[in-house]
């Protein structure tokens, strides 16, 4: 089964639009956002796919951004065109959500190239804590006991993955540019989780934020390098793959997981991404798992199982 054939049958699997925006428990939440950084993990195996094709982050950015939103666009005008409109009074917020999409693909590239991919991969994960913040100041979600142990042994899971996989290299400007990756990625599920409270669908939330955001991406391209990405046959399987894996199928997951289980969970189970990546890294790619990147795991994954039995045995949060 080629990519395109398996993005298909789990669009159908998925019933897209349907099963992920109809009422249900929150186990189903649960599964969306972990799946979703299953998913958002294989980015780094397109992207070593891609390396020996010299295709410079921009191009790649706009090819996630592209292919995400034109494939989406093209399922909902079949299946649900109702899921298409948008209300002029939003735009401002479309606009804004593009934004911060594009700038989160470019300045994460950036925090990389100047850095290390350790160094970038702990500050992003930094976004956690900026979600729970935000989520509590403007959406007034609970800040339990049981959310701030999760959120601590996320956060500090995941930093362990990323200082086992490799050495903090970096200056001054690889620190910063890692700070506002994190933070990029904060806004970027706080704004998904606005476009949930103003009642569009996760497929038209994501639908416009990618279209938006590679027309954002335009004017940083080099129009020869956008050329080649696209005229080698050679490359295409992986740049299909990181539009529909990791920008449409992974995206539409989280939203939907987030419509069920609030930002702050949401923000704190997607740490669940480096942990699978240095999976996925081991098993292809004959990577070693250092002591660190271990002990890493086992601290998200006890995140995890905190975070998930604290809500289901609440009284607030079991549907009989």
């Amino acid at each position: 089964m080629d990519t395109n054939e398996a993005t298909s049958t789990t669009l159908r699997a998925l019933d897209l639009p349907h099963a992920l925006e109809r009422p249900s428990r929150r186990w189903l939440g649960y599964g969306l956002v972990l799946l979703a950084g299953g998913l958002w993990a294989c980015l780094g195996l397109f992207f070593r796919a891609l390396q020996s094709y010299n295709l410079p982050p921009t191009a790649i950015a706009l090819n996630r951004a592209a292919v995400a939103g034109l494939t989406l666009l093209l399922w909902l005008a079949l299946r649900q065109p109702a899921a298409l409109r948008l209300r002029r009074r939003d735009l401002p917020y479309f606009a804004a959500y593009s934004v911060v999409i594009s700038a989160f693909f470019l300045v994460y590239v950036a925090a990389v190239n100047q850095g290390s991919v350790a160094l970038a991969s702990v500050l992003l994960y930094t976004a956690p804590v900026w979600v729970v913040l935000f989520a509590r100041i403007r959406w007034g979600e609970p800040l339990t006991s049981a959310t701030l142990l999760a959120l601590g042994l996320a956060v500090g899971g995941s930093a362990l993955v990323a200082l086992g996989g490799g050495a903090l290299d970096g200056g001054g400007l690889a620190i910063l540019l890692g700070l506002l990756s994190g933070l990029a990625y904060a806004v970027y599920s706080l704004l998904s989780n606005e476009g949930l409270r103003r009642g569009y669908p996760p497929t038209g939330i994501v639908l416009y934020a990618m279209l938006g955001g590679a027309l954002v991406l335009l004017p940083f391209q080099d129009w020869d390098a956008v050329g080649r990405a696209f005229t080698t046959p050679g490359a295409w399987p992986a740049l299909l793959a990181v539009g529909w894996v990791s920008s449409l199928l992974a995206p539409v997951c989280y939203a939907a997981g987030q419509q069920r289980i609030g930002a702050s969970t949401a923000g704190i189970l997607a740490t669940v991404e480096p942990v699978i990546a240095a999976l996925l890294a081991w098993i292809l790619l004959g990577e070693t798992l250092a002591a660190l990147q271990l002990l890493g795991g086992a601290s998200v994954l006890a995140a995890v199982i905190v975070l998930t039995w604290s809500k289901m045995s609440s009284r607030d949060e079991i549907k009989e």
